[in-house]
């Protein structure tokens, strides 16, 4: 009994007998059946399984994270190369400007003008 579970079940019975003449009489009154269940090996059975599936759900869960963090990462890579382009221009065109800008200001400072 000790390490085991049990489930149990209390029903009122009531014993009633038919006499010959079709008369029924009740024998037994305020009487109960009492049924007992070991329910030891369900309820290992059921934690075993809860285990099992919150194991597979996280293990789920990383495989969907990965994944999804890998297509993200592959959706977001033409941007991230047309961002680096852009930033290149940019730096580029500031460059050629200040190329420029530097050029009109010695050719207009050599013309002794100031």
């Amino acid at each position: 009994m000790k390490g085991r579970q049990w489930r149990y079940h209390i029903s009122p019975i009531c014993i009633q007998v038919v006499r010959e003449d079709g008369i029924p009489v009740v024998v037994a009154e305020n009487k109960y059946s009492i049924t007992f269940l070991n329910v030891t090996e369900s309820n290992r059975t059921l934690v075993q399984l809860l285990t099992t599936l919150l194991l597979v759900g996280f293990a789920t869960l990383i495989v969907i994270f990965a994944v999804s963090l890998y297509f993200a990462n592959r959706a977001i890579k033409p941007i991230r190369e047309a961002w680096e382009k852009q930033k290149q221009f940019v730096a580029d065109a500031s460059h050629e400007l200040k190329m420029a800008l530097s050029i009109i200001r010695a050719n207009y400072g050599s013309n002794g003008q100031s």
